[in-house]
């Protein structure tokens, strides 16, 4: 039997189905296995890294919250940025703390080949007092659309960092990190056909499949064939808030950046050796 994941994150409810690797003829000769490309990785790594962002923003963030854009008048350094940006996080938790707010965040931070920027998610707060607890420059500030399906922002967030996150000179060994009070929303595991896998997904009641969320691919590490795709509610208030049946696992997918790391690695060693 495959097994199926249900990640129900508000208005969103994540699917994926993923085939018994034991079932998998090409998969049980562990030699003829071969080793993935790192763009293969880099890419795969990517995506889940966007999923998974999704998922959060999803879950802990609604309409009319706020995506803000924090700027410097004088840029700092790399280094000198993260401690002003963990100043600002304090101050921002005691104006939080005083003004009744919840204190959560989900912040990632850009400096290659650009001036050096963050981009933060919060509740709901003033203008006038985010740009007072910044202080050090500027503010743009947009509001969490309407239909509460924040996945284009993780897009955005994720293609942010993607070329400076994993540098070896990084300062922000992350793609995006999170305050304490952010959490994952609750993944259900069920058994499933193996015949779903090559099968077109079909909807629930209440909801509709985004047609460009599905994909049916292959993990390019383990080479474990997968479907996955993405249901959208058809109403503002969401006809299931829990997914009852299932048993509860990890939500958040595994990605393989130190992988990544070696693979790039030795395909530098590979093309400097081709040159001498």
């Amino acid at each position: 039997m495959a097994k199926k994941y249900i990640t129900l994150a508000n208005k969103v409810i994540y699917i994926k189905i993923v085939s018994d690797k034991n079932k998998i003829k090409d998969l049980k000769n562990k030699k003829e296995k071969q080793t993935p490309s790192a763009e293969a990785v880099r890419r795969y790594n990517e995506r889940i890294s966007e999923k998974n962002l999704s998922m959060i923003l999803n879950w802990n963030f609604k309409p009319y919250d706020i995506f803000a854009t924090l700027t410097y008048a004088n840029a700092p350094t790399p280094e000198e940025s993260k401690k002003l940006f963990r100043n600002f996080r304090d101050r921002l938790k005691r104006y939080c703390e005083k003004n009744n707010i919840e204190y959560k965040w989900v912040a990632c931070t850009e400096y290659e080949n650009t001036r050096i920027h963050h981009h933060i998610v919060l509740p709901k707060m003033p203008y006038e007092d985010l740009a007072k607890v910044w202080k050090y420059g500027n503010i743009k500030v947009t509001p969490l659309y309407e239909d509460g399906d924040y996945r284009p922002l993780a897009h955005y967030m994720i293609k942010e960092t993607k070329n400076s996150f994993n540098a070896p000179d990084s300062v922000y060994k992350q793609r995006y990190s999170c305050s304490s009070k952010i959490e994952m929303p609750e993944t259900k595991e069920m058994p499933a056909s193996e015949k779903t896998l090559t099968k077109e997904p079909k909807a629930i009641k209440g909801y509709h499949i985004d047609k460009d969320s599905i994909i049916q691919g292959r993990n390019p590490v383990t080479g474990i064939p997968y479907l996955e795709y993405v249901l959208i509610s058809d109403t503002p208030v969401p006809r299931y808030k829990k997914w009852s049946r299932g048993k509860k696992v990890k939500t958040k997918e595994k990605t393989y950046e130190s992988l990544y790391e070696k693979l790039v690695e030795r395909q530098t060693e590979i093309n400097l050796s081709d040159i001498t």
